[in-house]
């Protein structure tokens, strides 16, 4: 993929304004940055640039968002200026990401640096299909399923059910150009009212979208009660929509999230084993169990399941449990009045002390902190 096809995908999704440098060589600025940026600002800020994080800057009243990406022979700068306000009395990095703005602008970077780290373009491959007789519509003898060019408008996708089968696939594997300009053809395949108002039309495709986004996170090894809340949590802000135009940018952000909770929880190791240990700890943290009951259920020594388990995944049993239950209680804390003590009971901790000593070395925040933080 080349350098000007990466930045016209970077286009179709950053509204805000924004700068690309390739080995710091500006290649692209829109033109808002232009009063943002003086060539001695911009050396500064790119050796802030990293590829592990999000540098955040606070500069020119604002806060500027910088991240580095890299293929095989070069590297890509990205500088994106949002309109986050930097208060006198500054805030700290905590309070900031507690911001859905920020948040946004945080995934955003995230999606972009995959984009500018991309190397590989899609193949090519035609599917024909035989027309019957109760087809409404005249089938095309062929379905084009692949985007050899990224902001072609030539597409002629008129099969939803291989469009989604084609968008699940890139989703799974992270390829966000070729995400857009599916779903941008997805769309306009899905015509048809399914209510007499527009916007309430519109809404019901995009919950059904939602739930056929978490059937596949949970296929791809997301655990079901994870995929299911964020479902729930992203049916609920439809409901908030009030105009039309407000329906793609928030699918995006459907998009955003559901790739992101299936690339934080693919866990689909080569051992057969491992893989179901992991279903049975994600099943049961809400019941007491130990290495044995994990062992009997998936049929081996216990034992060789905690060494077969540390080999695969680099993370002893114990600890694993301890991320799955820190991170349900994480659920917990932001959206339950439940106590620390009920919190610690529900999730198996020997006490409440014990719960709050392994929630501070997992997040570095004690369990009343993350509460106020992020609730």
């Amino acid at each position: 993929m080349t350098t000007t096809d990466k930045i016209a995908a970077l286009t179709h999704f950053i509204t805000e304004p924004f700068a690309v440098y390739q080995d710091r060589i500006r290649v692209y600025q829109s033109s808002k940055m232009e009063s943002v940026l003086t060539d001695k600002a911009t050396a500064d800020i790119l050796s802030t640039a990293s590829l592990t994080h999000i540098a955040l800057i606070s500069s020119y009243k604002t806060y500027l968002f910088v991240v580095s990406a890299s293929t095989k022979d070069t590297t890509y700068t990205l500088l994106i200026h949002s309109d986050i306000p930097v208060e006198e009395d500054e805030k700290t990095i905590a309070e900031i990401t507690t911001e859905e703005q920020f948040q946004h602008l945080q995934k955003t970077c995230s999606i972009a640096a995959s984009i500018l780290s991309c190397n590989d373009a899609l193949p090519v491959k035609s599917v024909t299909f035989k027309k019957t007789e109760n087809t409404k519509r005249q089938q095309p003898t062929q379905l084009r399923t692949a985007l050899p060019d990224m902001v072609s408008e030539q597409l002629d996708f008129t099969d939803n059910y291989e469009l989604e089968k084609i968008f699940f696939k890139q989703l799974k594997s992270g390829n966000y150009v070729a995400i857009q300009n599916i779903l941008k053809n997805i769309l306009k395949v899905n015509t048809s009212k399914l209510a007499e108002d527009d916007l309430t039309s519109k809404k019901y495709r995009l919950i059904c979208f939602i739930a056929l986004l978490t059937r596949e996170a949970i296929k791809d090894g997301c655990p079901a009660t994870i995929a299911y809340r964020l479902s729930d949590r992203l049916i609920r802000q439809i409901d908030k929509i009030q105009e039309v135009h407000d329906i793609r940018p928030f699918l995006n952000n459907v998009v955003t999230d559901f790739s992101l909770l299936i690339k934080s929880h693919q866990y689909r190791y080569k051992s057969v084993i491992v893989n179901n240990a992991i279903e049975f700890i994600y099943r049961n943290l809400y019941h007491d169990f130990n290495n044995e009951d994990i062992a009997t259920d998936v049929s081996v020594n216990a034992a060789y399941l905690s060494s077969l388990f540390k080999r695969e995944t680099s993370h002893s049993l114990k600890k694993f449990i301890h991320q799955a239950r820190i991170n349900e209680s994480k659920y917990l804390l932001a959206n339950t009045d439940l106590s620390l003590k009920e919190i610690a009971e529900q999730l198996h901790f020997s006490n409440q002390s014990h719960f709050c000593k392994i929630f501070k070395q997992e997040t570095n925040y004690s369990p009343k902190e993350y509460r106020i933080l992020f609730t």
